[in-house]
């Protein structure tokens, strides 16, 4: 399963703070800054609560959490079948919290990743951002615009691991991929469809890998606004 590194501390205040404003470095690479705010990067101010259910499944075996982040107030709560809910606050993350607190913690920054992965081409400043045109898809024929970040070698979960989106000429990813160590070979691929509105925001509810042994989706997908008690669902 694919752990992307954690969020800077500098982007987990902005969101704390409710700017989530782009990085100096996004704001210099246009491409990758289009692409977040066709994900909703302008309006990400308004989300005050996101939850969701992360699905994968991999060599036969199921796995799923779900998560309720609490943006504004900087909390997160998982629940998975089997194991007691466990609720934290953020601040401080990975360096403070017990063992269990941050097993949980990597487990949510991996999740959330894989929903709002476009976001953080704006969000990380630790990532160096480089855009390559035409070139091929890792999954099928074709060619796409490839936007890659690669994030340095300390630091985070799991350091030195480089991403590939490959977008179309909406901005929108089509495909992704996972190179551990920033190695030259993909070490996963996937492709990202059911692409929905969630409130502001647009995601990818589905995640096919390149054969039928790797899967990611997910369900129980809602946002809430600041100043809402109402739960707005993907359409």
């Amino acid at each position: 399963m694919v752990l992307p590194r954690a969020f800077t501390k500098s982007a987990l205040l902005l969101l704390v703070l409710g700017i989530a404003r782009a990085t100096p470095q996004a704001e210099e690479n246009g491409l990758p800054l289009q692409v977040a705010k066709a994900y909703g990067l302008d309006s990400f101010f308004l989300v005050g609560k996101i939850k969701y259910t992360f699905n994968v499944t991999f060599n036969g075996k199921t796995i799923s959490r779900s998560w309720l982040w609490d943006v504004s107030g900087g909390r997160v709560t998982m629940q998975q079948p089997g194991f007691e809910p466990v609720s934290y606050a953020r601040s401080g993350m990975p360096d403070t919290g017990g063992e269990n607190v941050r097993k949980v913690d990597a487990q949510f920054i991996n999740d959330q990743y894989w929903l709002l992965f476009p976001l953080h081409l704006a969000w990380d400043a630790s990532g160096a951002i480089t855009v390559a045109a035409d070139q091929p898809v890792p999954i099928g024929t074709g060619t796409a615009t490839r936007v890659t970040i690669a994030f340095p070698s300390a630091g985070g979960y799991t350091p030195g691991d480089a991403f590939d989106l490959f977008v179309d000429k909406s901005n929108h990813v089509k495909q992704w991929a996972y190179r551990r160590g920033n190695a030259t070979v993909p070490t996963r691929t996937n492709l990202w469809e059911e692409n929905r509105r969630l409130g502001p925001l647009l995601v990818s509810l589905d995640r096919p890998g390149a054969d039928s042994t790797f899967r990611v989706w997910f369900t129980n997908v809602a946002v809430q606004l600041k100043g809402s008690n109402d739960w707005l669902t993907p359409k």
